[in-house]
């Protein structure tokens, strides 16, 4: 059973938050919550808790909860403080829904520890979300910026380790395509064309080919269903039929290829 407390913290943190005589007494309810996140993070009035609240609790480094779960709430924290936005799967979304909740969370987006974040969990969470990060720490995330540096710009929180999932290698391809058909019958093909050229096809070295938002090989597909079809709407046609409210389709993978067709001028 909760205590009255628990069941009250975000209107505790707003009241201790507010005036410099309870410094010490905010400093130790951000030291409480940094051991039991789940207090604010799971607490039914968790949307209600004030932006400089949240950042605060962002920058601590001893914030005992997993990155991915962090970014989550977030993402949630801030869909409920945005007005208007549509309630839809987000390939769905135009872009003044981006630009209405990166307005939201700007100053939360860069407290994230992008780097302790898995490979699986980058593409399926924070992909879809991508256009609301800033280009120059989109690059720096995506472009397989020197390890080194990690440590100065993204400090991990005590009681983690580092995860190398930046190792990924991306190609602007404008003839890529997704295709798929039953039982070996090309009759019945269906063939799906990008809308666009940038960034397609992707590779990491812990999991398998990339293509969009839409086709993910996971980590040890052939043992688990960590791999998706998502069709999302950057793509010219659905080419799996149960996908189109933008659920993903999983599936583990009993064999993939790869291989590079080059043109080969013959001599005469």
């Amino acid at each position: 059973k909760s205590t009255w407390v628990e069941q009250n913290l975000v209107k505790i943190m707003h009241t201790v938050s507010l005036h410099e005589l309870f410094k010490e007494l905010n400093e130790h309810c951000l030291k409480i919550i940094s051991e039991q996140p789940h207090m604010i993070f799971e607490a039914n009035d968790f949307l209600s808790l004030e932006k400089s609240i949240l950042v605060s609790m962002l920058k601590r480094d001893d914030l005992g909860m997993d990155e991915i779960e962090i970014w989550n709430s977030i993402i949630k924290w801030g869909k409920g403080n945005t007005l208007n936005l549509p309630e839809k799967p987000v390939t769905e979304w135009n872009s003044e829904n981006f630009v209405a909740l990166e307005k939201t969370l700007h100053q939360c987006i860069p407290l994230i520890r992008y780097s302790d974040i898995s490979g699986n969990d980058y593409f399926e969470k924070i992909m879809p979300y991508r256009k609301i990060i800033p280009k120059d720490m989109k690059t720096e995330i995506l472009s397989g910026y020197n390890p080194t540096n990690w440590g100065e710009n993204f400090p991990l929180r005590d009681g983690n380790h580092w995860r190398r999932i930046n190792d990924y290698e991306y190609l602007d391809a404008s003839s890529a395509f997704i295709f798929s058909f039953d039982n070996k019958n090309l009759q019945n093909a269906k063939i799906s064309r990008s809308s666009s050229a940038e960034r397609q096809i992707a590779y990491a070295y812990n999991v398998g080919p990339y293509f969009y938002n839409d086709l993910f090989i996971g980590d040890k597909c052939d043992q688990n269903q960590s791999s998706w079809y998502q069709y999302s709407l950057y793509n010219t046609q659905d080419i799996w039929d149960d996908s189109a409210s933008g659920n993903k389709y999983r599936f583990k993978v009993d064999e993939y290829e790869v291989f590079e067709i080059q043109n080969k001028s013959c001599e005469k």
